[in-house]
């Protein structure tokens, strides 16, 4: 995360460090603070440090992510109550949780399936907390929860490398990358991080190393097992779906493993609506070429969703 001086906006707590660093640059003069900046910020033990210290949700604003959150994970949504927080979420605008009213604001777009508000809201949260890892974890869970693969793949790329490598960002991150069929790349930060857990999920280290082994078996690298699982999603955003809960899993049987990814989206509540989505999904892999599913190393399909709590 780039380093200025500038103001941040009211309800932004100032860290001490970031304190020093105003009152270093005004000493120094006009050639030399950024050299101090970047020597401070090159340094391992701070850049951490900074990235976590951010003003926190008050515990309203907690109750109100844990709901939508839990929508969210489970894919489904209850309209009724999304516009009832939503008009909760509003009145947070005017206070010092701001940043947590936009990033709430983009939540709720994610389970209605309004990827631009999503992504306008969010990158508004981002804009007044660019520090806090909370709101840009939760833009990260959105961009996945709607399809954007990369999109999410970067974001927390970007701040896993900003934050100095921190071994508190690598869970996220290496979720991402699992969302996104890139399983060597999940390995890698999993042993530079010692990290165990992947992600959301209880998959350990040496679980993970099976589902390496079924790409490997078939010769589909990363960008080939997330070109494909790409295009799941691009059927999907094509024909107007794009929040979905989705299932990325190991399989066998006694003479083969594979991968399976199955993908529900919430708007599309009837077996007929499922029915053409996989139609247009094995039209759009037949008319490209796509190793891991040629291969078979990886199997999807979309299914209607399991529940929905008057959504």
């Amino acid at each position: 995360m780039c380093c200025t001086t500038r103001g941040r906006p009211r309800g932004q707590r100032t860290t001490g460090v970031a304190l020093q660093l105003h009152l270093a640059c005004r000493l120094l003069g006009p050639n030399e603070p950024l050299d101090l900046v970047r020597q401070v910020y090159d340094h391992p033990f701070v850049i951490p440090w900074i990235r976590v210290t951010t003003m926190q949700p008050e515990p309203a604003t907690q109750q109100l992510v844990g709901q939508i959150e839990e929508w969210r994970a489970a894919g489904v949504r209850n309209d009724v109550e999304l516009q009832r927080i939503k008009q909760q979420v509003e009145q947070l605008k005017g206070t010092a949780q701001r940043a947590y009213a936009y990033m709430l604001l983009g939540m709720i777009a994610c389970l209605r399936d309004d990827p631009e508000t999503m992504r306008s809201n969010h990158e508004t949260s981002v804009l007044l907390d660019p520090t806090n890892k909370v709101v840009n974890d939760n833009y990260c869970t959105s961009l996945l929860a709607t399809g954007f693969l990369q999109e999410a793949l970067e974001r927390e790329g970007k701040a896993f490398t900003e934050s100095g490598e921190n071994p508190d960002y690598a869970p996220k991150y290496t979720g991402a990358l699992f969302s996104a069929g890139r399983i060597d790349d999940a390995i890698a930060i999993m042993k530079k991080t010692n990290t165990e857990i992947v992600g959301d999920t209880h998959m350990t280290l040496g679980q993970l190393g099976e589902w390496r082994d079924v790409l490997a078996d078939c010769e589909v690298s990363d960008d080939e097992a997330q070109e494909a699982i790409e295009t799941v999603y691009a059927t999907m955003q094509e024909h107007g779906y794009y929040f979905h809960a989705d299932a990325l899993d190991y399989c066998h049987d006694e003479s083969r493993s594979w991968l399976s990814l199955v993908v529900r989206p919430a708007a599309a509540g009837g077996l007929s609506e499922v029915m053409k989505l996989n139609d247009y999904l094995v039209e759009k892999v037949a008319s490209g070429s796509y190793k891991a599913f040629e291969t078979g190393a990886l199997v999807a399909r979309f299914a209607p969703v399991r529940s929905n709590n008057g959504g």
